[in-house]
């Protein structure tokens, strides 16, 4: 029994630690509030890009989206990359107007490669004399003033600018629900405040702008594990480079309604975390005590999830049960205690989606008792991160592409 307390107090100490901060997060989160875009600004030139795989349902309506913003369309460029794909998608692409490439690697699996061989491509055909690269993936639509909004936004001290990641599809059920309540409190309970107290935000895999001058230093794009958008952060973070977040700035998501592929998904997200924690954080964790050293705390606490600690009170409990049963003792007190852990933890999490619903309620797209009853369900949805998080610590993982096939009107989302 004393092991068990021990585990018990170690992890409750390091969540304490861990996580404290989030309450000014929260805090700062309900009251802050982020400076008004630029007026004035001159126009810049983009290039609007994705990389695809089999995108044929969904992609036209990504293209869409990018000639329906409100943004001079002459100064908007649109490329594709077609990676390993055995459907149409390049021919559908080029119709559309976007100019497309092509990659066949079955060796080189994954988004980051894409990119890179995009970027490449660019470089030796000339396509690189653009103020910023805006990246997408193919199932997103963006609010027809994104482009504009983010124009407004732009200032070269950034590496990188993230916009405000919304859903297509919240009301689908119940996992679509928690995916993208998962989404809203990456956008506005930490990217929010951190654009506020002059924090370096994070991107999320899509919707965000990098800088060219990172482009040049990168001689492509040189991200390559099962995150390559947190491998990303975290190069950024290590050379003092600052995300920004324009939380005016929306477009919109696909998110899985199957479990089985969202299983998949995460089991993929949080073994790209170890691969970047693996990597990096040596360096991260030396940086804490240098310049910008919140920063490299902040995304360590992010990419150790919560649910490592709660795994820690869960083998605590195991080894109290087996003691107890051993020696004869008493399982109620355990099993009182059990439930009044699980009921907080499940309450902690509920609150935390009931807040940020509230904050981004005009944003989410869903009926009103959608927005109230999957909050129910999301601390259910949280809590398969245990097993999925001790899974991939033992479980060999691949880069595997999610099938969208929400193909929504843009008119949908004016």
């Amino acid at each position: 029994m004393f092991v068990s307390q021990v585990l018990r107090i170690i992890g409750a100490s390091l969540f304490a630690i861990m996580f404290a901060y989030r309450i000014v997060y929260i805090i700062i989160s309900i009251f802050g509030k982020q400076k008004p875009l630029k007026d004035d600004v001159k126009l810049r030139k983009y290039a609007v890009i994705s990389c695809a795989r089999n995108e044929r349902e969904v992609l036209p309506q990504l293209i869409d989206s990018i000639k329906a913003q409100t943004y001079p369309s002459e100064y908007i460029d649109i490329f594709v990359m077609a990676d390993n794909c055995t459907d149409d998608t390049a021919l559908i692409s080029r119709q559309a107007g976007a100019i497309v490439y092509e990659r066949f690697n079955k060796e080189k699996v994954g988004k980051g490669y894409a990119l890179d061989a995009l970027f490449n491509h660019m470089m030796d055909d000339g396509y690189d004399d653009y103020d910023g690269y805006f990246i997408f993936d193919s199932d997103n639509i963006l609010a027809p003033d994104y482009i504009e909004k983010m124009n407004r936004f732009y200032d070269e001290k950034y590496d990188a600018i993230t916009g405000n990641r919304q859903s297509k599809n919240f009301a689908d059920n119940w996992i679509s629900a928690a995916y993208s309540v998962t989404y809203l409190r990456e956008m506005r309970l930490l990217n929010y405040p951190r654009q506020i107290v002059g924090s370096c935000a994070s991107i999320s895999g899509t919707g965000f702008m990098i800088m060219p001058r990172v482009i040049k230093e990168l001689h492509g794009w040189k991200y390559f594990t099962l995150t390559e958008d947190n491998e990303f952060y975290a190069s950024r973070v290590l050379k003092d480079g600052r995300i920004g977040y324009n939380s005016k700035a929306i477009f919109y998501d696909e998110q899985p309604t199957e479990f089985s592929q969202s299983w998949t998904q995460r089991m993929r997200w949080t073994k790209g975390y170890l691969q970047v924690l693996a990597s990096k954080g040596p360096a991260l964790l030396k940086k804490i005590f240098s310049k910008n050293g919140f920063w490299a705390w902040d995304l360590l606490c992010c990419m150790i999830p919560a649910f490592v600690l709660v795994f820690m009170t869960i083998i605590a409990d195991s080894l109290e049960f087996g003691s107890r049963v051993i020696h004869a003792m008493p399982l109620m007190p355990l099993l009182i205690r059990i439930l009044e852990n699980g009921l907080t933890v499940y309450g902690s999490v509920f609150v935390l989606g009931a807040i940020v619903t509230l904050l981004e309620w005009k944003n989410i797209k869903a009926p009103t008792k959608d927005k109230l009853l999957f909050n129910i369900t999301f601390p259910v949805f949280m809590a398969t991160f245990i097993p999925i998080s001790v899974a991939a610590i033992f479980k060999r993982v691949k880069w595997d592409p999610i099938k969208h096939k929400k193909a929504e009107s843009v008119e949908e989302f004016k």
